[in-house]
């Protein structure tokens, strides 16, 4: 009962946020509201505040007026959205964004997530959709096999946390194939995240943080010799890391480092090509213990916007798996556009990113395959808040075909990433 009086007041005041000041318009208020407003100021002068339950604002402005530093924070991104329309005083920073950008890309991510999933059958509607369902074993068994061959992974902020099964089964996936993974323990965040909410230089951190944590493994100055390319899985940050060279150009220090930086990166449907033979023959074993040629398996494709529009990466999950078994078909209209996640767009306009969602499953419901497949964890998560048909990474449904077709060399069930 009240989880659902929670979420049911977190409605009211959604479906009302434009409307609420209204009540603050009554003409016998004025004189008591212009009493509160002038006696605010000076009682937060020269503090560091942090306001809950900020609302729509009304009062922020005037109470934030003197103060040194002013944190507004509400449950609801609408209430929030009237607010950051207001004329607020430079020191005032809301709470959705700031926390998002903060939030996402700290080293306390992944143990609120697990947190979150603890607790996560008590959460209201709307945040349980944030929350996916805590990993399996699997998603943490990394192959121990070494290679000639390497690359570096970047591991990502929010994927180890929520989605770790993606970052695992691309290791096992290039393991197959004769190629050994790396990552760089001191990498973090891409920088998207804080670019896109509007802190550039703290995305530009973020980008040189990678750079100097890469450099040792690029320039073969570790055990692992160097890598031969820097693989993406989650195509929003390989459109970021692709644009290095261009954000740190103004940077005398890593204008040429991020020029290679770039040039090393590809995403892994890029690797597709010369996978496929290594990977037809471990697929093949099956048929080798005499069992018949499977059918292909029909897979609905939604291609991300920083994989096809960004990137320019197009068709080449789609041709490249129907080598290996997999039938994906992307959905006869729309399949150009967005899904609704957009990395933080979902959460700082919910209706908005949710028609977007509704939109694109439509699309996707006439495709055959029990499973949607993307390339992109923004997009998996956000289309799997509705649908009922599992939402997974292509390479996740590829390593689960490579599982079922052969017995797996020894692999340690807690192994974690070769690092440096």
């Amino acid at each position: 009962m009240e989880h659902a009086t929670e979420a049911s007041m977190q409605a009211y005041y959604a479906e009302r946020a434009r409307e609420y000041e209204a009540v603050y318009a009554k003409p016998e208020r004025q004189a008591d509201l212009a009493a509160i407003k002038a006696w605010l100021p000076a009682q937060f002068a020269g503090r560091r505040v942090l306001e809950v339950a900020t609302g729509t604002g009304y009062w922020t402005p005037s109470a934030a007026a003197q103060a040194t530093e002013w944190l507004a924070t509400d449950i609801n991104p609408e209430t929030l959205a009237v607010a950051r329309a207001k004329a607020l005083p430079p020191c005032v920073r809301l709470a959705v964004r700031w926390l998002l950008k903060e939030g996402l890309p700290s080293a306390a991510f992944e143990p609120a997530m697990k947190l979150g999933q603890m607790v996560r059958p008590l959460l209201p509607s709307a945040l349980k959709a944030k929350v996916p369902p805590k990993a399996s074993k699997e998603a943490h068994r990394w192959p121990t096999r070494h290679h000639e061959r390497k690359v570096l992974m970047l591991m990502g902020c929010v994927q180890p946390g929520m989605m770790p099964n993606i970052n695992s089964a691309t290791a096992r996936v290039l393991d197959a194939a004769g190629i050994q993974t790396v990552v760089a323990d001191e990498a973090g965040c891409c920088g998207a995240i804080r670019a896109h909410l509007g802190d550039q230089e703290g995305g530009l951190n973020d980008m040189r943080r990678n750079i100097d944590a890469w450099w040792p493994l690029v320039e073969g100055l570790t055990a692992h010799g160097a890598v031969e390319a820097i693989v993406m899985n989650a195509s929003g940050c390989g459109a970021t890391v692709k644009e290095y060279g261009h954000a740190l150009a103004h940077d005398p220090d890593y204008a040429d480092k991020a020029q290679r930086i770039s040039a090393l990166t590809k995403d892994l449907s890029e690797l597709l090509p010369e996978l496929v033979a290594p990977l037809q023959k471990a697929l093949a074993a099956k048929r080798h213990r005499g069992e018949a040629q499977p059918e292909a398996v029909p897979l609905a494709y939604h291609p991300p916007c920083t994989l096809q529009h960004a990137q320019r990466l197009k068709g080449g999950v789609e041709e490249h798996l129907a080598k290996l078994g997999f039938e994906v078909r992307t959905a006869a209209c729309d399949s150009h556009l967005c899904c609704g996640s957009a990395g933080t767009y979902s959460v700082l306009q919910p209706e908005i990113s949710l028609q977007l969602r509704d939109r694109k499953l439509k699309a996707l419901a006439s495709v055959p395959g029990e499973t949607i497949v993307s390339a992109n964890i923004g997009c998996i998560q956000h289309l799997q808040t509705g649908s009922e048909r599992p939402v997974r990474h292509w390479v996740e449904v590829l390593d689960d075909a490579l599982t079922a077709a052969q017995t797996l060399r020894p692999m340690h069930p807690l192994r974690e990433p070769a690092s440096l």
